[in-house]
């Protein structure tokens, strides 16, 4: 509303007045139709002329889709036109760069009456007047054929076998005309044409057709045409538009009739979207149960991919364990899934892939810190690339601030630090939650033996190690390391020296500690910890450094952001630092584009993220959303952060497709209601 107001007070003409008119026509255009979309032309009924042999199956094609319109400016040098019409019969046409005015515009018309043609090509039994030289420029095949000693190249007549008159036809006026019609009728005998005569342009038109085609009704029909054809990229697109929908896909006669291959390939993937685990082993017994005289070998190859950890014990014991064949022929699933929730402490280092999180990409997670207010937080805010902003997740079972956050096996452990803001630290807590994706769950683990905040937690060999940080008494050189299978901490080597405000990484089998904070002030300092419980001294930093963040990616250590102090005031580290365990050697890379101390990091998808953090330079919190590439060694700014925190603590996460499938609709419904602001807001200003 604010914005729209301030817009308003600036321009009060006409000319504005029309403007915001306009804008209100481009809200409401966005409103109705979602996103924009490319439009094709409605194609002529040449398409129709095609008649289907009772040896050709189509393709059906359900798609509740409306008649579009083509805008002639938006052609591009590829385009394709597209009429919906029933079952798609009639078709659609693909271009490649318009020709009118160009040669292939006079050698069609050669072709057309007869002219200056010097071959006769037969399907058939129809025979269709062509120039070798212009066969040859489209297709492989013809290029082989009448450049190469083959018996065909001088022949006047060559008959083609294995393809049918009209898909000869279709390809022949693409040759001549880079316009071609597909439709339902015509797509396979099309397809076979373009594969066996090795036209490419075709097979890529006839590709993009099937993937755009594709729906609940007719995505096996597809699927098994892509499979016979080998196109692999269409039966990829298949198989994710199956994965996305698959809630609905169960209620089909397609999904009865799947091959237990292609059945069993579908429930191994963690890309299935919108069902539980207990919904995917209904469908299994469905399936099962719709010919189980046959199918029945088929029992345990199928409910091995059903991840029966993640079905809750009342679940379990009410409606798995009741069917009957579960008892005699998967009781070793059964207790699995059993002893998996006999003993919760131990879950992390279950390394079967039917306790694995049925996710298709890691979440960036950011837990707690610390509001400009000095309210402490404990919200969980997610970003994904599927919902393309932040979105609040839940809330931590307690708030916290200078904690750690470290991932085992997708559980995700919450560390230490403080409920209550203390710049001296004597609120540190001891405290150890653990949350579960799969359930939504949190449970309290053993607690640390000391209080710590502003410390670093790694997972190594499969083990939390807790190291330094402060609390009442001080910075602290102690260590710890919580065994997962005993849910106890005990002590390891201490750190060569006291400090706090570090930062560390774990990285191909090793714990690094750098810099931080110690009673002489900041340090530069880096240590390794190995597994044999030893502290060894590295390289240290360029530059004394705290309150900064490290992560470790393929072999590289990276030192991002924090402060020091330089003539009694603190400064900005802006030059990130890269450490090369191999050769234990830092180079520079590129800086901040602004100062971030007490700042969240973490690596998804190959790149660091560094979110909020405190600016010494302008004195304030920040919004900030650094995103490094190590690729290309550079640095750009990501959606910001909801609010401006210090302290926050962030990981890389996999979440359920389920719970990011709800979270993206309810960021679709907020999205809607805001859009629905502006536009009133627009409405109240012109009238």
């Amino acid at each position: 509303m604010i914005k729209f107001i301030f817009f308003f007070s600036l321009f009060q003409t006409k000319d504005h007045r029309q403007k915001l008119s306009h804008k209100l026509e481009s809200l409401k255009a966005t409103v109705s139709s979602g996103s924009g979309r490319v439009h094709y032309r409605p194609v002529p009924s040449e398409a129709s002329n095609y008649e289907s042999n009772s040896n050709r199956a189509n393709i059906r094609l359900h798609g509740n889709r409306d008649d579009s319109t083509f805008d002639e400016d938006q052609e591009s040098p590829t385009t394709s036109s597209r009429s919906f019409n029933g079952n798609n019969i009639v078709g659609r046409k693909f271009s490649e760069t318009p020709t009118e005015g160009t040669i292939l515009r006079g050698l069609s018309s050669l072709r057309m009456d007869g002219h200056l043609c010097d071959v006769t090509l037969v399907a058939e039994g129809l025979q269709f007047q062509c120039h070798r030289v212009v066969l040859a420029s489209a297709s492989a095949y013809f290029r082989s054929m009448f450049t190469s000693n083959m018996i065909e190249k001088d022949k006047e007549f060559i008959e083609l076998k294995d393809i049918t008159s009209d898909g000869f036809d279709s390809i022949l006026k693409f040759i001549y005309t880079n316009s071609i019609i597909l439709s339902s009728r015509n797509i396979q005998y099309i397809l076979h044409a373009a594969t066996m005569l090795q036209v490419e342009p075709v097979i890529k038109f006839c590709c993009q057709y099937l993937e755009e085609e594709i729906s609940i009704g007719n995505c096996v029909e597809i699927k098994n045409l892509a499979r016979f054809f080998s196109l692999k990229d269409v039966e990829d697109a298949v198989q994710n538009h199956i994965l996305t929908n698959f809630a609905k896909f169960v209620h089909t006669e397609e999904f009865l009739r799947l091959p237990v291959d292609d059945l069993c390939g579908i429930l191994s993937s963690d890309s299935l979207w919108g069902q539980s685990e207990l919904e995917l082993f209904k469908a299994s017994d469905k399936w099962l149960q719709h010919d189980m005289p046959n199918r029945s070998q088929y029992i345990r190859q199928v409910m091995n991919n059903i991840r029966f950890p993640l079905i809750t014990p009342d679940d379990l014991d009410e409606k798995v364990e009741k069917v009957e064949y579960m008892k005699t022929q998967c009781m070793e699933l059964l207790l699995e899934a059993c002893n998996y929730h006999m003993l919760p402490w131990k879950q992390p280092i279950i390394t079967s892939p039917r306790a694995r999180v049925r996710g298709s990409g890691p979440c960036l997670l950011a837990l707690g810190g610390k509001e400009s207010t000095n309210m402490v937080s404990k919200e969980i805010q997610v970003y994904h690339k599927n919902l393309g902003d932040w979105v609040k997740l839940s809330e931590m079972e307690s708030p916290a601030y200078c904690h750690c956050l470290v991932v085992l096996n997708d559980y995700l452990f919450v560390v230490g630090g403080q409920e209550i803001f203390d710049n001296n630290g004597n609120t540190a807590t001891n405290s150890v939650f653990r949350f579960n994706p799969r359930f939504d769950k949190w449970d309290r683990m053993e607690s640390m033996r000391d209080t710590r905040t502003d410390f670093h937690v790694s997972v190594l060999n499969g083990c939390l190690y807790a190291i330094g940080g402060r609390n009442n008494r001080g910075p602290l050189s102690s260590a710890e390391k919580y065994r997962v299978d005993k849910n106890k901490w005990e002590y390891v080597s201490k750190l060569p020296q006291a400090v706090c405000a570090h930062a560390g990484a774990s990285l191909d089998g090793n714990l690094y500690i750098s810099g931080g904070f110690a009673t002489d002030g900041f340090q530069k300092g880096v240590y390794c910890y190995s597994p044999d419980d030893k502290w060894e001294s590295r390289r240290n930093l360029n530059s004394e450094r705290g309150l900064h963040c490290m992560v470790g990616h393929k072999n590289h250590l990276y030192v991002i952001g924090g402060n020091n102090k330089t003539g009694g005031c603190r400064k900005d580290i802006l030059l990130t630092e890269i450490y090369d365990i191999n050769t234990d050697q830092w180079t520079e890379a590129r800086p901040l584009f602004e100062g971030q101390s007490e700042a969240g990091a973490a690596v998804v998808d190959g790149k660091i993220y560094v979110i909020g953090g405190h600016n010494w330079k302008e004195r304030k919190d920040v919004r900030t959303v650094a995103c490094y590439d190590p690729e290309t060694n550079e640095w750009e700014k990501a959606s910001e952060f909801p609010e401006a925190l210090t302290s926050v603590a962030c990981c890389s996460l996999i979440l359920p497709n389920s719970t990011v499938a709800q979270l993206t609709r309810e960021k679709a419904v907020s999205d809607q209601f805001d859009l629905q602001m502006d536009i009133d807001s627009v409405e109240d200003v012109i009238s």
